[in-house]
């Protein structure tokens, strides 16, 4: 029995940020998502095509970039790099299916980069 999930999600992000240097830029998002099930049974029995949602998210980016000017001026010269942030985010995901649940809970941390 083998199992795979794909995940595809499409939605809307508000960040909250005034000014270009901005240290701390709070963000709320939201959408649909459709994960996509490909099951491979060997018991013959039919598999589940795909399970359609929504998801709400909310975080906060840290704006690495802020924090030295002389970072900010290499990034920006020699990347095109504008802001470079770390991104905190909790996202509440559910699904709609009765047959398969990924309703979930997600705490994620990462790397964001504006040009």
């Amino acid at each position: 029995y083998s199992f795979f999930a794909i995940p595809l999600n499409l939605g809307v992000v508000y960040r909250m940020e005034w000014t270009d240097r901005q240290w701390f830029a709070p963000y709320v998002s939201g959408g649909g998502t459709y994960i996509g099930i490909v099951e491979a049974r060997d018991d013959g029995k039919t598999s589940t095509l795909g399970a359609a949602g929504a998801y709400g998210a909310g975080g906060l980016l840290i704006n690495i970039s802020a924090m030295d000017r002389q970072t900010a001026f290499t990034l920006n010269t020699e990347y095109g790099i504008k802001n470079l942030w770390v991104a905190l985010e909790y996202r509440y995901m559910t699904t709609f299916s009765e047959n398969v649940d990924f309703s979930s809970n997600i705490i994620g941390a990462g790397v964001a980069v504006d040009y």
